[in-house]
């Protein structure tokens, strides 16, 4: 059996911030929570602020329920998808770049968004 989440998101609400950075953390979660995720991530951020994505664009070591060879999941979803799912929380993406894997894995390409509330 497989656990995992964020943090608890619960924090004062008063508690606004301007940028948040999501690096290599989402892609940890579920599909079915990731949605309540980009929610809190919202809530949580200033009007105009910023949120940074960063997650695999290419991850072929992965089995057929997303895990890597010690059990880690990889959620894997496409470019439209991780913007579509920031879109339905108020969220415009702002620029999306793809990038090779700061551990040199060759197989490996990393794809980061900035999307802006």
């Amino acid at each position: 059996s497989h656990a995992g989440g964020l943090p608890d998101t619960r924090l004062p609400l008063h508690a606004r911030y301007d940028v948040v950075a999501c690096v290599a953390s989402l892609m940890h979660l579920p599909v079915a929570q990731l949605s309540d995720a980009v929610q809190s991530i919202a809530h949580h951020l200033q009007p105009g602020g910023h949120v940074i994505v960063s997650v695999p664009a290419q991850r072929p070591d992965l089995d057929a329920e997303e895990r890597d060879a010690g059990g880690r999941l990889f959620t894997q979803l496409s470019s439209q998808a991780w913007c579509d799912l920031f879109a339905r929380q108020g969220f415009t993406l702002q620029e999306q770049i793809q990038s090779a894997d700061g551990l040199a894995r060759e197989a490996v390409r990393w794809l980061t968004m900035q999307f802006e509330r």
